[in-house]
């Protein structure tokens, strides 16, 4: 996150200037480094402005239009936000007051959203929903939060949330369930056919562990 050491004042033109040169659909509000809300492009070009209107300051357009946000529940927010990022790759950030105090890339999105539960969903599926061997992810205690569309191929009660939440010893028998330190290319055995399991500690906040499992031989 770069932040702009001068607090800019913007006005209602410039940030309409912003989103007709950008495809963005969405600004962060911010205040002490946190993101509290949002303000959508539909609601700054939903009519014409006039020249009076186009100088009006961010200040009351954000008091009037602010959709306030909790990072902790909020996930629709989110999936606004994160549509900026198909083509650019920063995004500017407002404080309250309407002035620049920041511009945002996709990872420092991730980062200020990153105690958010279904961010971390979003993106195993993005990373692991068509890998061709089984993918499991649990939480520190060993309760699955994730598993991919290959995990079905060798477990046959299913996917989803019908094992999530479940400890992972629970649903696979002989798992090897070390997470502080990778285990790679651990033998076992479900229902009767030989699979390889790699476990791997995942870095984002050192809490999940990752389970990589494929048949013997691939």
């Amino acid at each position: 996150m770069r932040e702009s050491g001068k607090k800019e004042s913007v006005t209602k033109s410039d940030i309409l200037g912003f989103f007709y040169r950008y495809p963005i659909r969405a600004i962060p509000i911010m205040e002490k480094k946190k993101i509290i809300g949002i303000l959508l492009k539909d609601t700054l070009t939903a009519r014409s402005s006039t020249i009076s209107e186009l100088n009006v300051p961010m200040k009351k357009i954000i008091s009037e239009h602010l959709i306030p946000v909790d990072t902790q529940k909020d996930y629709h927010a989110l999936q606004n936000l994160l549509q900026n990022f198909k083509k650019v790759e920063t995004i500017p950030a407002l404080d309250q007051q309407g002035r620049l105090v920041a511009t945002l890339s996709k990872s420092d999105l991730i980062c200020l959203w990153e105690n958010h539960p279904s961010m971390h969903e979003l993106e195993w599926k993005r990373l692991f929903d068509g890998f061709p061997y089984t993918v499991i992810i649990t939480d520190e205690k060993g309760c699955i939060e994730y598993t991919n569309p290959a995990f079905s191929d060798i477990i046959i009660i299913g996917r989803g949330k019908k094992i999530h939440g479940r400890h992972l010893a629970d649903v696979l028998e002989g798992i090897p369930l070390i997470q502080k330190l990778p285990v790679i290319g651990q033998p076992m055995v479900i229902d009767g056919e030989d699979f390889i399991c790699d476990v791997i500690p995942m870095s984002h906040g050192g809490k999940e562990t990752m389970y990589l499992i494929r048949a013997r031989g691939e």
